[in-house]
C-alpha cells in the first residue's frame, strides 16, 4: 500500500469515526424527535391503546392540535414579506450595493427560497433543527455557474452532538446523509464513486430483507452517502464517503469573505437541553396533547355507558346483560320486580360531577395548549379585526408574538446567514460577464448586467495594468456592502387600512382622485383600470384646422416663388456665360 492509499485510509477512518459519533451520542434524542413528527402527523395512540380502544368497540378520539399550531406558526412566516438589501459600505459603493441587491433577489428567485425558509421553520419547530446547503452547480443558463439553496431534510442532517449554540457556530462538523441507489451516486460522482460503492457493499451479508450493514444494501443495491464538512487545524474541509472508501476529500470548495475555506451548510435549533438535545414547540406540547386525547376519550365513554346500583330481586330478571343491553338503547326497557322502587332498590349512579370536572380539566388543558402556539389575534382569529383598524389589528398580532419572538429572531438570523453565504458564492464564482433579471417591478423585468467588460473607443477590453486582467464594471468579486433582511409583516392590514383611510376621506367630500385610490387598493388590474382612466387625445378644433391648412397653404406659394426665382437667376447665369 503507497503513502496515498494510507493517507485516505486514516482520513476514511476519521470521517467515519465523526459521523459514527454524532449517530450515536444523537441518537436518543433523534427518537424523541420521531415522537414530536409522529404527533405532528396525528399519530399519538400507542399500539397497544389502539387495541384496547378495539376491544371496547370505541372509537381512538385524535384532536390533532399540534399540527394546527405549527402550521399556524409557519403561516405567519409565509404571510410575511422578507426581502434582502444591501448597504453600501462607502459612498463610491451605492451603485454596487443595488447590483448586489438585484443579484441576491435574483438567486432567491430562481430558488424559491420563500418555500424554503417555512420548510426549514417547521423542521425546526417540530424536529429540533433544520438546515439548507448553499451549492453551486455547473451547466447553468448560459454556462452561468447557478447557486442553489437545498433544504437538508430532518431526518438526513447531523452535527457535532457537542455544539451547544442554535446557530452551530461552535460545530465541529456538520454534514448530511442519506441513502442511494448505486446508479444515482455514479452519476452524482462519476467513476470516483465506483472504488466507494464496492467497498461497501462488500462488508454487507447481501441477503438481510434490511440491511444489516450500517452503510450499504446489497439486497437493493443502495449505499449510505455521507458528506460533511469539518474542521482541522481551523480550516474547513470537505469529504464525500460511503462505507467502502472516500468519494472527494480536500478543503471546502466554499469560501468566505476573506477567500478561506468556509462551510456552506447554515442551521438552526428551537431549543437546546442541558444533555445538547435539540427539541421544539411540539415537545411541550405532547402532554397536553395526550391530556386532550384521553379526556375527550374518556367522556365519550362516559356519556355512551351508565353505572346502576341494584338491590337483589329488584328486577325480574337475573341476568345483569339484558339490564346493561336495555339501558344503553334509547327505546330499552327495563321490567321492575313488583316491590322495587326506582332511585331506591334500583338506579342509576350520577357521574355528573366526575364528568364536570374531566370537562374542565379539558379546557384547562386546551387553554395550556394555546399559549404554546400562536394566539388568536396573531392569526386573526379574535373575531375584532373587522371592525378595527388596521393599525390596532398589528398591534394585537405583534403582542401576540411576544412568547414566540425568540424562535422567529433565531430563524430570521438564519435567513441573514443563508443570504450571506449567497453572496459568497456569487462573488466566488460569479466572475465571467452575465446578465441577471430582475422581477421586483409588477408586469416588467429589467436586466442588470454583472462583470460588465470596460472597453475603448474602439470595442477593445481594457486591461488593468496592475492584475494583468480585464476591466469591469461591477465586479461582483471587488464588492463590497453589508447585508440586512428587510422584514413587512402583515403587509396587506396595513394596506388595507391606507385604502380604506383614503376612501373614508372621499366619501366626506375631500377630492381625492380616482387614480390615487386605485393605486392604494389591492386591486390585481391596476394598470388596465388606470389606462382606461386616462383622457382620449383631444381633436383639434375646426377653426384651428382652418388656419393650419392657410399656412401650409402660403408656406407652399412662398417655396415655389423661392424655386421659381432661383431657376430664373441659374438660366440667366448660363446665358451670360455663353
Amino acid at each position: 500500500m503507497n503513502n496515498i492509499d494510507i493517507m485516505d485510509e486514516h482520513r476514511l477512518s476519521h470521517v467515519k469515526a465523526l459521523f459514527d459519533e454524532a449517530r450515536r451520542m444523537d441518537a436518543a434524542a433523534r427518537q424523541e424527535a420521531e415522537t414530536d413528527f409522529d404527533y405532528y402527523h396525528g399519530r399519538q395512540w400507542s399500539d397497544a391503546e389502539l387495541a384496547e380502544f378495539r376491544r371496547r368497540g370505541q372509537p381512538a378520539v385524535t384532536f390533532n392540535l399540534v399540527r394546527a399550531k405549527v402550521e399556524a406558526l409557519c403561516g405567519v412566516e409565509e404571510n410575511t414579506q422578507t426581502s434582502p438589501r444591501a448597504w453600501p459600505r462607502t459612498p463610491a459603493d451605492e451603485a454596487a450595493a443595488s447590483v448586489a441587491t438585484d443579484t441576491l433577489r435574483f438567486v432567491a428567485d430562481i430558488n424559491r427560497f420563500d418555500k424554503t425558509r417555512v420548510d426549514v421553520l417547521r423542521d425546526m419547530l417540530v424536529g429540533g433543527s433544520g438546515a439548507a446547503l448553499i451549492e453551486v452547480e455547473a451547466g447553468g443558463a448560459g454556462g452561468r455557474p447557478d447557486i442553489r439553496v437545498r433544504r437538508l431534510r430532518w431526518e438526513n442532517f447531523f452535527h457535532d452532538p457537542f455544539s451547544r449554540e442554535s446557530d452551530f457556530s461552535d460545530a465541529r462538523y456538520l454534514g448530511t446523509a442519506q441513502w442511494l441507489d448505486a446508479g444515482d451516486l455514479l452519476a452524482l460522482y462519476g467513476e470516483a464513486a465506483r472504488d466507494a460503492l464496492e467497498g461497501a457493499f462488500s462488508a454487507d451479508d447481501g441477503f438481510a430483507d434490511r440491511p444489516r450493514s450500517a452503510w450499504a444494501d446489497s439486497r437493493r443495491r443502495r449505499v449510505l452517502a455521507v458528506e460533511m464538512y469539518h474542521r482541522e487545524g481551523g480550516v474547513w474541509r470537505h469529504a464525500v464517503f460511503t462505507g467502502g472508501g472516500l468519494i472527494r476529500c480536500g478543503d471546502s470548495p466554499s469560501r468566505d469573505a476573506d477567500g478561506a475555506p468556509a462551510c456552506p451548510i447554515e442551521a438552526v435549533s428551537a431549543y437546546i437541553g442541558r444533555d445538547n438535545a435539540r427539541y421544539g414547540v411540539v415537545r411541550d406540547m405532547r402532554s397536553p396533547q395526550d391530556e386532550i386525547n384521553r379526556r375527550r376519550s374518556r367522556l365519550l365513554h362516559m356519556l355512551h355507558t351508565r353505572q346502576m346500583f341494584r338491590r337483589e330481586g329488584a328486577l325480574t330478571t337475573r341476568n345483569p346483560g339484558e339490564l346493561r343491553q336495555a339501558l344503553s338503547r334509547p327505546d330499552g326497557e327495563v321490567v321492575l320486580a313488583a316491590n322495587a322502587v326506582w332511585g331506591q332498590d334500583i338506579g342509576i349512579i350520577d357521574n355528573g360531577v366526575e364528568a364536570a370536572g374531566q370537562g374542565e380539566l379539558l379546557t384547562e388543558a386546551k387553554a395550556f395548549l394555546d399559549r404554546l402556539g400562536p394566539t388568536p389575534a396573531l392569526v386573526g382569529r379574535d373575531g375584532e379585526e373587522t371592525a378595527a383598524s388596521g393599525r390596532a389589528v398589528l398591534a394585537r398580532q405583534q403582542a401576540g408574538m411576544a412568547e414566540l419572538a425568540t424562535l422567529f429572531s433565531a430563524h430570521n438570523d438564519w435567513v441573514l446567514r443563508v443570504y450571506r453565504q449567497v453572496w459568497a458564492r456569487a462573488r466566488q464564482f460569479w466572475t465571467a460577464p452575465m446578465f441577471v433579471r430582475v422581477t421586483d417591478d409588477v408586469g416588467a423585468a429589467r436586466f442588470i448586467r454583472l462583470n460588465e467588460p470596460v472597453v475603448d473607443a474602439d470595442g477593445v477590453p481594457l486591461i488593468d495594468p496592475v492584475s494583468g486582467a480585464p476591466l469591469q464594471r461591477t465586479r461582483l468579486a471587488e464588492t463590497g456592502v453589508d447585508l440586512v433582511v428587510e422584514r413587512a409583516p402583515f403587509a396587506a392590514t396595513t394596506q388595507f387600512e391606507e385604502f380604506r383611510t383614503l376612501a373614508e376621506l372621499a366619501g366626506r367630500g375631500v377630492p381625492v382622485p380616482p387614480k390615487l385610490l386605485i393605486l392604494a387598493s389591492s386591486l390585481s388590474n391596476k394598470e388596465t383600470l388606470l389606462r382606461a382612466l386616462e383622457p382620449p387625445p383631444a381633436e383639434p378644433a375646426p377653426e384651428v384646422d382652418a388656419l393650419a391648412d392657410a399656412e401650409i397653404r402660403r408656406l407652399k406659394a412662398e417655396a415655389a416663388e423661392r424655386l421659381a426665382r432661383a431657376e430664373k437667376l441659374l438660366a440667366e447665369a448660363r446665358k451670360a456665360a455663353r
